[in-house]
């Protein structure tokens, strides 16, 4: 369903929870929990790697009750909360997909800024593809270095991101390292 329908077209690697999201038992949608960013605990001071988890992708069908997204949001944090496995989650909503986090700020995640901008690569095909995936395809991802084995390519800086947080462990909420609302 991810790679088919989510705007990405792919499932993340290193998945460590999936949810499929039913209605009537029939499945409309789902939400993948990872790893994430290797620096994204950073967000909050002292935490290991351990600690957090990224909501790495949510889909849901279009034609749902309204404020979908917001209620299975809830019902995931309070089923990670409930496994005590990890003490926050974080995710990032993409301007570039005309996303704002709407979703975050109604199911009560904090608002943790900008991410820096990313550095995509098109092969002038028009499709930006993550540094990671063309390194793990061609061994590099170097416009310089893929140039001297024959393939073109152009790097494309995108827009940050919006990063949001929710803390599984109240007793956390000092380790945020981001002030809410401020753009970094």
């Amino acid at each position: 369903m991810m790679t088919d329908f989510h705007y990405l077209h792919s499932m993340p690697p290193a998945a460590v929870a999936c949810f499929g999201v039913f209605l009537d038992e029939v499945l409309v949608g789902g939400v993948v929990l990872t790893t994430g960013a290797r620096h994204g605990h950073r967000m909050l001071a002292g935490s290991r790697s351990i600690d957090v988890l990224t909501l790495a992708r949510l889909y849901l069908v279009d034609d749902i009750p309204k404020n979908a997204e917001s209620r299975v949001l809830g019902i995931v944090t309070r089923e990670m909360r409930r496994r005590h496995c990890v003490r926050a989650l974080l995710s990032y909503a993409d301007p570039a997909a005309g996303h704002a986090g709407t979703i975050y700020k109604a199911a009560g995640w904090t608002y943790m800024g900008r991410s820096e901008p990313t550095r995509y690569l098109d092969f002038g095909d028009g499709v930006l593809r993550h540094p990671r995936s063309v390194s793990t395809a061609y061994g590099t991802c170097s416009p310089r270095r893929l140039a001297r084995q024959g393939i073109q390519v152009r790097a494309v800086e995108t827009e940050p991101k919006h990063r949001f947080c929710y803390l599984l462990d109240s007793s956390w909420a000092w380790r945020l390292t981001v002030p809410s609302g401020e753009v970094v």
